[in-house]
């Protein structure tokens, strides 16, 4: 009855409509496959959540820093403490998406004007996110807006910015001398959270280091429209393996982690501060108590994250939009359109 009283928003903070939308298998197109992202989603904040384990770890008392000064060495050291570099995937993912948002409305005739899609996308961000650098996704919108006309110039201009932007960052790092974050991880510069670390500011806080995902993002958007419009098949060009990459980060179950992931994301950190703080002896930080962690961490944040979507994300989305589309404008059926 609310359905057809047109007030389906009420329904919105229904908590088996929650749990529904919860356990939904991920939406298909046949505009572009995107469910590779739920996976990409759950493997990033993993690795974010192991660094974030053995940084925390780090900064407390240990029972052995000889033993902490001799693993960090490792090759498996190194590579987890220079995972914070899988943030660029979620600047990728961000982009990517927006840009691809933007390129569909186009193609299906949706398009708006300029300034008024650059304010309600920015100012509209109940589930973007996956932006974690605000200027980063302002620039890439206003470059999808400027060259959404142009394809085969987009590319162009999309290639040579993310060409400049590495070669700038580049320079930038012979020039000052910068490293990156694998070098930096020690325990002097843990403890002080890279106070005054030039490498840390430019190349990980920085929105010059974050620039070249962020760019790629929105240059593997314009590029998969313009495959599309070009009537490319793909399909014929693709290589079969036995344990595609693609289908394992499109398998079904990582749809339920990935809505998860932001709750996760919030909630990760003050639960591995709390479970530190509440230790009555010297930590210890090696391979085994820190998959350990890593595990309990991970599984504590996402069983916090349950009730949290259900409660508050889940319902907001679903509040979002019911009110989207009721203000969207109904076409008759003879092409006219009419205010919902």
């Amino acid at each position: 009855m609310l359905y057809d009283a047109g007030a389906s928003w009420a329904l919105s903070w229904s908590v088996r409509g929650c749990w529904d939308a919860l356990q939904a298998p991920p939406p298909t197109s046949s505009a572009a496959d995107l469910r590779a992202f739920d996976g990409l989603r759950v493997l990033c904040m993993m690795c974010v959540i192991i660094e974030h384990v053995c940084w925390i770890t780090t900064q407390t008392y240990l029972t052995d820093t000889r033993r902490l000064e001799l693993t960090r060495r490792a090759a498996d050291a190194m590579a987890m403490a220079n995972s914070t570099l899988m943030v660029q995937i979620f600047f990728l993912m961000s982009s990517f998406l927006l840009a691809h948002k933007l390129l569909l409305q186009r193609a299906r005739g949706q398009e708006e004007s300029a300034v008024y899609t650059f304010f309600d996308t920015m100012l509209n961000r109940i589930i973007r996110y996956l932006a974690a650098d605000m200027q980063l996704y302002a620039v890439c919108l206003v470059l999808t807006l400027a060259l959404r006309r142009f394809r085969r110039g987009a590319l162009v201009v999309l290639t040579a910015l993310l060409a400049g932007s590495i070669l700038l960052v580049g320079v930038l790092a012979y020039y000052w001398h910068l490293v990156p974050n694998y070098v930096m991880h020690r325990p002097e510069s843990v403890r002080v959270t890279y106070r005054g670390a030039a490498s840390f500011n430019m190349l990980y806080q920085s929105p010059l280091g974050n620039a070249p995902g962020a760019l790629t993002g929105v240059l593997l958007a314009h590029a998969h429209h313009y495959i599309r419009s070009s009537h490319t098949r793909l399909g014929d060009y693709k290589v079969h393996c036995a344990a595609s990459v693609g289908s394992v980060l499109s398998w079904r179950g990582w749809a339920v982690w990935a809505r998860l992931s932001f709750g996760a994301l919030l909630l990760h950190m003050p639960i591995n501060k709390s479970l530190v703080a509440a230790r009555l002896a010297p930590s210890q930080l090696d391979r085994q108590s820190a998959i350990l962690e890593w595990f309990g961490v991970a599984s504590v944040s996402y069983l916090a994250a349950l009730p949290l979507a259900l409660l508050v994300e889940l319902p907001f989305q679903r509040l979002h939009r019911a009110l989207q589309r009721h203000k969207k404008p109904a076409v008759q059926e003879n092409g006219q359109k009419t205010d919902m």
